[in-house]
């Protein structure tokens, strides 16, 4: 049995839990967004549950007709899944969506007129660094809070606040202690597998992933788990890749490499900043929040280079795939900026391109093949070049 299948197990029986718990009165509040604090909506009283699943060509259909072909998939996925009543997006009673991009925007419009469910839409300044942008962000998240607190009537008191803080810091420390064990020259759970133990985090219960995430750290310590070596290392970044959309990565891992490490905001850059529990509770979450890694979103993004030029340095990686989906307009037009700065440290870089189909399968695979042969003659000495 794979060290990962009790998060897989879990993520099976979730939809049930939640039709449960609706019954009972409590409120399903879904989530796109890495920048949407899932201890917020905790803090409120609603269930968070990030709706992070990609759609084949038929779900992909049913998008379009209610937006647009241009649209990037994994919106047309949404709107499909939504339109065809998945069984995890029929859980959910409404909605938290950042400004972060326009089609996420298009589709709370969607959401609301469509659907009739209330739709809970934050602006995210785009400059967290100056002081005015920090003063909006707070006022901005203050708000949704209050909102999300008259909906899913919660009465939070302060200890049962400290307690879902302390849950949450727990999460974030046993991820980052998991992930900096992919720094090991054979690591102990493969790339496909680390982005599937961070996609179960979108949906379980806070304390049942903890308890899982704890049980995973202590069979690793006993032993348990191990990919197989492999001389080609290799970091991710880009786009997200939703739940199911592991093509990437599987292709990469069944060429003999492994993903040690990635900038994506479905793996790495969930993690973030400790949440102090003295003072203003409410304000310390949105200022730990405030601290994560930057997107591509936000000007400067400096802290986004910043974090990759760890990563680079800390995993030893031998080269960048730069994941992009079709349509998205912001990780498309960052590829510039993001091969230059690779290029500078003498790494090399691939940009894929994907959507949820299988008709670029063939092409693909020759291509990850090319870039993984490319990277073991540069570890043989017997290539220097760039893409």
């Amino acid at each position: 049995m794979s060290i990962i299948q009790p998060f897989l197990d879990a993520q099976e029986q979730r939809t049930r839990e939640l039709a449960e718990l609706r019954r009972a009165g409590r409120k399903v509040i879904g989530f796109f967004c890495l920048h949407t604090p899932a201890v917020l909506i905790e803090a409120a009283g609603g269930i968070p549950v990030r709706l992070c699943l990609q759609g084949d060509s038929f779900v992909q259909r049913r998008g379009e007709v209610l937006g647009r072909s241009c649209i990037c998939p994994f919106i047309k996925a949404c709107l499909g899944h939504l339109e065809q009543r998945h069984p995890l997006f029929a859980q959910v009673d409404a909605i938290a969506a950042g400004s972060m991009c326009d089609q996420i925007r298009h589709l709370a419009d969607i959401w609301r007129s469509r659907f009739h469910k209330p739709a809970y839409v934050f602006f995210q300044p785009r400059g967290l660094e100056q002081r005015a942008s920090g003063w909006i962000y707070r006022r901005e998240l203050r708000w949704l809070f209050a909102e999300l607190a008259a909906f899913c009537g919660g009465d939070t008191k302060e200890q049962e606040l400290k307690e879902i803080i302390a849950r949450y810091n727990l999460i974030n420390w046993y991820l980052s202690v998991l992930h900096e064990l992919r720094a090991e020259d054979v690591p102990p759970i493969t790339g496909k597998e680390w982005l599937a133990v961070v996609g179960a985090g979108f949906m379980l219960a806070s304390g049942h992933y903890l308890h899982l995430l704890r049980s995973l750290i202590e069979g690793i310590a006993r032993g348990k788990g191990r990919c197989r070596g492999t001389a080609v290392r290799i970091m991710l970044a880009g786009g997200m890749l939703a739940q199911g959309d592991d093509r990437l990565v599987q292709t990469v891992e069944e060429g003999g490499a492994v993903v040690v490490t990635d900038a994506l905001c479905t793996g790495t850059r969930v993690m973030g900043s400790k949440i102090a529990v003295q003072g203003n509770l409410l304000d310390n979450i949105i200022d730990a929040h405030r601290g994560k890694t930057p997107c591509i979103h936000a000007r400067p993004n400096d802290g986004l280079y910043a974090y990759i030029d760890r990563q680079l340095k800390q995993f030893r990686v031998d080269g960048v795939i730069y994941h992009g989906l079709k349509f998205c307009e912001g990780w498309g037009s960052e590829w510039v900026r993001m091969q230059q700065f690779l290029k500078g440290r003498g790494v090399l870089n691939i940009v894929l391109d994907t959507d949820y189909g299988a008709t670029d399968a063939g092409q693909l695979a020759t291509r990850i093949g090319a870039f993984l042969e490319m990277l073991r003659a540069q570890k043989e000495g017997m290539y220097d070049g760039v893409l």
